[in-house]
């Protein structure tokens, strides 16, 4: 009984892959330079533009950008009065997390929701995926699109830039997973 009580301690998790920010400002220049001259390549930069926010900025997983929708995102204004918005997320074992949407997020809320032809800002309760699908529907994705949103922007990304190389440096291959290791929020740059 007493070895019960003596229970080991969890080492806390370490960080050994991330992206500093001047590789994400690469990923950044990367996707600003997609082509956008059609509707379609519009709909995929908008569309990877908005993922990778959300996978890096807001450190979530594939599975919680599928399972989440923008009436999840809500605001509160804060002692100074000061409007700050969050997303409420439910993820990994129906677990819920608040992550706070920065300004930079939320610019990039409002670029990809104009581009889909919503409202800047999502209301209580709206039932619109986090991302949407590649043309008109405004049904949830599966959990393997985001995943091949982000392979197609490798596959363009190595075709066309040196960048991939960083990140494949970081990991053995690039991995779904890669962004949310990476987040801002989960590591200090050195």
């Amino acid at each position: 009984m007493s070895l019960s009580r003596h229970r080991a301690r969890r080492a806390k998790p370490r960080v050994t892959r991330y992206l500093d920010r001047g590789l994400w400002q690469e990923v950044t220049t990367y996707i600003e330079a997609l082509p956008k001259e059609s509707e379609r390549e519009r709909d995929h930069y908008f569309r990877i533009r908005w993922l990778f926010t959300l996978l890096y900025l807001g450190g979530l997983r594939i599975s919680e950008v599928v399972e989440n929708s923008m009436g999840d995102f809500f605001s509160r204004r804060d002692r100074d009065g000061e409007e700050r918005w969050w997303l409420e997320v439910r993820g990994k074992g129906g677990k819920e997390r608040l992550v706070p949407a920065t300004k930079e997020m939320m610019i990039e809320l409002t670029r990809y929701r104009r581009e889909k032809g919503l409202p800047p800002y999502p209301g209580s309760g709206e039932k619109t995926p986090l991302v949407l699908p590649i043309g008109k529907s405004h049904e949830p994705l599966t959990r393997t699109s985001p995943w091949m949103s982000m392979r197609w922007g490798y596959w363009q990304a190595t075709a066309s830039t040196g960048w991939i190389c960083c990140i494949w440096s970081l990991s053995e291959r690039p991995s779904s997973k890669w962004p949310t290791s990476t987040s801002p929020g989960l590591s200090v740059s050195q």
